[in-house]
């Protein structure tokens, strides 16, 4: 071998590091480049999600949940940034429930299934204190009472045991001339659930926004049975049948009540005709303590009465003082006679 072809080194192979670091670099472009082109689908997604939300809640705003909640369902399965935990699905999801709700409610008024509709839009505001769809309940509730009389052919325990509810919810309709057949029947509810008071609450409206309404004498006669009812309920003391002092041997039995206590008194009558009268409080009267007098005092404002002869539970109670115990009795009243009775008030030691 020569000098020279010594002095000329053999070409070697290439070295593998630096292809492998050729071929490093080539996959991490390729990852880069993924990464971009998903972020890129991600931000479509969220963009499109942010649309259906914007449009589902534009026709909630409205009351339009056949519209709202296709968009809101499309908000909710999206995709995009964050999935479904973005703003845009949660509140989809919120307003969605709360669409579905008011229809089942609009849908059972459309259905005749009033009392069913009462009850949802009373329920829905019970959940839904704050809606923006309130507006909306109240127009639907004003065309429901409408039907006020349908509504009392169906009303049942359960809607009558809502009905302070509705009315504070402002759903009830201020003397609609349709109401008073609900109100008569949801008092009757009341009583054959053994809850009087509740029932007296239903009859006295009526009577005092309805003073003319010819269901009037039927309800004054339920209220005066109510009454009587309350006031066992309560407690109430016995009221001794008073004494003939005379008769006229004809006509309406007479009955002069005087009332000798400081307080005002409603007496009612329940029987043959029903009576709900107010005395007025003796301005000069006291409070015995004890047994009282033995007498009537005869001091105090006077009530006459006349009633048809038979037989009357008689409730006697202040309606300036709750905390006076009310006296009930059942009277027997002659044709043509007249009868006093006065009542004072004791309070009793322990």
């Amino acid at each position: 071998m020569s000098q020279t072809d010594a002095a000329s080194p053999e070409p070697g192979p290439a070295k593998p590091k630096s292809r492998g670091r050729q071929i490093g670099c080539g996959i991490l472009a390729v990852v880069v480049l993924v990464c971009a082109a998903c972020a890129g689908i991600n931000f479509y997604q969220y963009t499109v999600q942010q649309q259906n939300y914007e449009a589902g809640h534009a026709a909630y705003l409205k009351s339009d949940c056949a519209a709202a909640v296709p968009f809101f369902d499309q908000a909710i399965n999206g995709g995009g940034l964050g999935g479904d935990s973005n703003e845009a699905a949660k509140a989809s999801v919120n307003e969605k429930a709360e669409c579905q709700e008011l229809q089942k409610a609009i849908d059972a008024q459309a259905g005749g299934e009033f009392g069913t509709a009462l009850a949802s839009y009373a329920g829905f505001l019970d959940t839904y204190s704050e809606t923006p769809l309130l507006p909306t309940v109240r127009s639907q509730s004003e065309t429901l009472f409408k039907e006020a009389e349908a509504i009392a052919q169906q009303a049942d325990l359960a809607l009558c045991q809502q009905f302070e509810a509705l009315r504070a919810q402002e759903l009830v309709p201020a003397k609609e001339a349709a109401l008073p057949p609900l109100l008569r029947t949801c008092g009757q509810a009341h009583e054959d659930n053994n809850d009087p008071t509740s029932a007296i609450n239903l009859y006295q409206l009526l009577l005092t926004d309805y003073p003319d309404h010819p269901l009037v004498e039927e309800t004054t006669a339920a209220l005066a049975r109510a009454s009587v009812a309350e006031a066992r309920a309560a407690g109430a003391g016995n009221i001794p049948a008073p004494q003939s002092v005379g008769s006229s041997g004809s006509g309406p039995a007479t009955v002069v009540i005087q009332n000798d206590s400081p307080e005002k008194l409603s007496i009612v009558f329940s029987g043959p005709e029903a009576r709900i009268e107010e005395l007025e409080a003796c301005a000069s009267c006291t409070n015995y303590t004890g047994d009282g007098p033995e007498s009537c005092p005869e001091q105090g404002p006077v009530g006459t009465y006349e009633l048809p002869s038979g037989d009357y539970d008689v409730v006697v109670k202040s309606i300036s003082d709750e905390g006076v115990t009310p006296f009930t009795g059942q009277w027997s009243l002659a044709t043509g006679d007249e009868y006093y009775s006065c009542f004072f008030l004791v309070t009793t030691v322990q």
